[in-house]
């Protein structure tokens, strides 16, 4: 008999069990008022506050192990991932799903203190794999086609919008700088946009001129009438 725990899992007051494994009293009464899944998801809880307790504890001596194994452990973690990868996968996919934003954001704030060092990495990576990056792009874009050019297509739009919208702000915020800049530029290379100015005037005037002239010409005419009619 315990004189500790009084096997009342249901109203247990402790955070973490103090038994190492619950007893067969305990368990077939838990067993007769809960359902097996409800069981199973107490003890992972349970398992996972213990883990998480011990890392904390023993968190210098666990990051210490890991780096010297660090191979070791890379190449057991790929080979289970291997062994499970659509399961992996689904998980993966169903935490991005409902952590996007925290990813995100850790995503750019890791980024943004190590840009040199993610953008050398990541050029490693791709030097190394070149040929297979290119191979599932291709293959991916021939399956998804439409759904990538829509994608683009809106994140050009996107992109110019936004774009627009931070060049108006930033001139309703420097106007007179930029005014001043203007002036100032064009003040050391008047010769050279006056030239250009008188240039597009004389094409303007030109393409003006061709266009009259095919106009007045009979055959355009006609040509003319017949569309409209049609």
């Amino acid at each position: 008999m315990n004189t500790i725990c009084n096997e009342d899992c249901l109203h247990c007051p402790y955070e973490d069990c103090i038994l190492d494994r619950i007893t067969p009293k305990a368990y077939d009464e838990l067993k007769s008022m809960k359902p097996i899944s409800e069981l199973q998801a107490l003890r992972e809880q349970k398992k996972k506050f213990r883990t998480q307790q011990y890392y904390q504890k023993n968190k210098d001596s666990i990051l210490q192990k890991r780096h010297l194994n660090r191979d070791e452990i890379n190449r057991k973690e790929r080979e289970r991932r291997q062994r499970n990868l659509d399961e992996m996968r689904a998980k993966d996919r169903l935490y991005r799903e409902l952590h996007r934003d925290v990813i995100i954001a850790k995503s750019r704030a890791h980024y943004a203190e190590n840009r040199e060092s993610c953008v050398a990495k990541s050029l490693k990576y791709y030097y190394e794999h070149r040929e297979e990056i290119s191979a599932r792009n291709k293959e991916y874009l021939a399956l998804h086609r439409e759904e990538v050019n829509a994608h683009r297509r809106e994140l050009r739009k996107k992109s110019l919008e936004e774009r627009r919208a931070k060049d108006r702000e930033y001139r309703k915020e420097n106007n007179a700088r930029i005014r001043a800049s203007e002036r100032a530029y064009y003040a050391l290379h008047k010769e050279e946009i006056n030239a250009r100015r008188r240039e597009l005037r004389r094409l303007k005037k030109e393409q003006a001129a061709s266009e009259a002239a095919r106009l007045q010409n009979p055959m355009d005419c006609d040509t003319l009438e017949e569309n409209k009619t049609k």
